[in-house]
């Protein structure tokens, strides 16, 4: 259970318990960045929106169809998609 979603205290952060990817819902962010502090990641998965005042975190372009635009557009191909598996 990731601690960054055990430590919202908004409930911003949810994991998705098919692919194991968190999310984060912007609307629910109160920007107290509880959730940075908390990933144990280095660097932290979840950055700050300092003009908007929330957290953001990428959620692997959950909605679109040919997965992680970032795969596509990698120059060297170094990265690669595996639904379920979060990395």
């Amino acid at each position: 259970s990731p601690a960054c979603v055990n430590i919202c205290p908004a409930n911003a952060l949810s994991r998705d318990e098919e692919t194991g990817i968190v999310r984060l819902k912007p609307d629910k962010c109160i920007g107290c960045k509880s959730c940075i502090k908390a990933c144990p990641f280095d660097p932290p998965r979840i950055k700050f929106n300092e003009e908007k005042g929330i957290a953001f975190k990428c959620d692997l372009c959950k909605d679109r169809e040919g997965g992680p635009i970032c795969v596509e557009y990698c120059p060297a191909k170094a990265l690669t998609f595996v639904p379920g598996e979060e990395r």
